[in-house]
């Protein structure tokens, strides 16, 4: 609940804010994690996913608390937007990347962050060792 209670609430309050100013179009930045976490039988055979597809926040083996906040909080969006009478909906749009790259606006790590930090830091055997530090692109060539 630590982090789906603040997925779920935190897109609700954006939503509400959004239909409150008459914003015409809101861009969702979810996860891939909104996606995969399904159970084997619903993934597709062709391994293409589109709209359809999303990761079952049902309780079992298949899914962890990340993907189902990020699902949650995705679909909430959605149903707060297909409630809307037709006159009032704005446009909805969701991105789901499988990483990202930045600074943390938080001091908790995040998924990304956390796979960039073990790359730095040699903690995962099959790469090669990374020198941490500025590289003049002209000593390599």
């Amino acid at each position: 609940m630590d982090l789906i209670n603040p997925a779920v609430n935190g897109t609700r309050a954006v939503m509400e804010a959004c239909h409150l100013h008459k914003v015409k179009k809101v861009v969702i930045t979810s996860s891939i994690a909104a996606i995969l976490s399904a159970k084997t039988e619903d993934k597709p055979k062709d391994h293409i996913y589109t709209e359809n597809n999303w990761s079952d926040p049902s309780p079992g083996d298949h899914i962890e608390a990340y993907p189902k906040s990020k699902t949650m909080a995705e679909k909430v969006a959605w149903e707060f937007r297909e409630k809307l009478p037709e006159a009032e909906k704005f446009d909805v749009i969701t991105i789901n990347p499988g990483f990202i790259l930045g600074p943390a606006f938080v001091g908790a790590g995040f998924s990304s962050g956390d796979v960039i930090d073990k790359i730095l830091n040699g903690k995962f055997p099959m790469l090669p060792k990374v020198r941490i530090g500025c590289v003049d692109v002209r000593d390599v060539a």
